[in-house]
């Protein structure tokens, strides 16, 4: 924030800032690093929940102690589990597609589970 400040992005008041401020927008419009640092979390928190989801459908571990282990012993604000979904089943699994297609490499490619969920309409919670 400190940055933000000291290169004049003070928000609406000076029409820049988190988010650029368009002349007589109803709401601002992310700026393309907001975009981009919203990108790289999600395809990095993908990749996670996959191997959470992974990890439920092999039985090495129940749906709450996921989500216990990343909230209480890594320190997440929500549990992987919680977190795909918010963002949404479909979403999850049409981003590692995208991913295993673009780069073919194996550590994109969605879980059994996830898939059967996304074709039940079904959620974790």
């Amino acid at each position: 924030q400190q940055r933000l400040v000291e290169a004049g992005w003070l928000g609406r008041k000076s029409g820049r800032g988190y988010y650029h401020h368009a002349e007589g927008a109803e709401r601002p419009a992310p700026t393309d690093d907001v975009i981009l640092h919203e990108q790289i979390c999600w395809r990095i928190l993908v990749m996670l929940i996959n191997e959470a989801v992974d990890a439920l459908y092999l039985g090495v571990a129940e749906r709450d102690d996921l989500e216990l282990a990343m909230t209480k012993g890594v320190n997440y604000p929500k549990g992987l589990l919680g977190w795909a979904d918010e963002k949404g089943l479909p979403h999850c699994l049409e981003t590692l597609e995208r991913l295993q297609d673009e780069y073919g490499e194996d550590r994109y490619r969605p879980s059994p589970l996830l898939r059967r969920m996304v074709r039940e309409g079904r959620t974790f919670f």
